[in-house]
Order: structure tokens, then C-alpha cells, then sequence
């Protein structure tokens, strides 16, 4: 796990709430959206990689619209992903 990863586990254990982990191997923005949204996160810690992930909508179709409202904070950390 990042440390990134660990500051924000122990800051929601010792602030009496719990952790939502997304165990999958890859990235799917549609599922981990859908995740936030329905357990109502509070804090997002996201590790970025250098794998490349296609953000774009499904062709034909367009992303759905995800209640975010009890997001109060978003943090990123890990390497730098700019193209070379």
C-alpha cells in the first residue's frame, strides 16, 4: 500500500469511521464512482499510475451522473504519469 494510502486509513480509524478499499486489479471509473457515491465517501485517496486509462464515455453513450455531494476531500499522490 502507498503511504499515501496509509495516512488516510488511519485518520478515518482514528476519527471513529471506517475505509472503503476497491480490491479490483485494473481501474474502472464507472465502478469506483458508483462505489463513492453509494457508500457516501467523505475522503478519496487515488495512487496514480504510469498505465494509461482511457477516460473517455463508452462510445455511443455518456457517463452517468454520480452523487458526489459528501466528497469533502481529494488527494492524489504517487509518480509523475505526464507523457513523455
Amino acid at each position: 500500500m502507498h503511504g499515501g494510502g496509509w495516512w488516510i486509513a488511519f485518520s478515518a480509524l482514528l476519527s471513529g469511521t471506517y475505509n472503503v478499499l476497491i480490491r479490483d486489479l485494473g481501474f474502472d471509473p464507472e465502478f469506483a464512482l458508483r462505489v463513492m457515491a453509494e457508500e457516501e465517501v467523505r475522503v478519496v485517496m487515488t495512487i496514480a499510475t504510469p498505465t494509461p486509462v482511457d477516460h473517455r464515455p463508452p462510445r455511443g453513450g455518456r457517463r452517468r451522473a454520480h452523487d458526489l455531494s459528501k466528497l469533502l476531500v481529494y488527494g492524489s499522490g504517487g509518480p509523475s504519469c505526464h507523457r513523455p
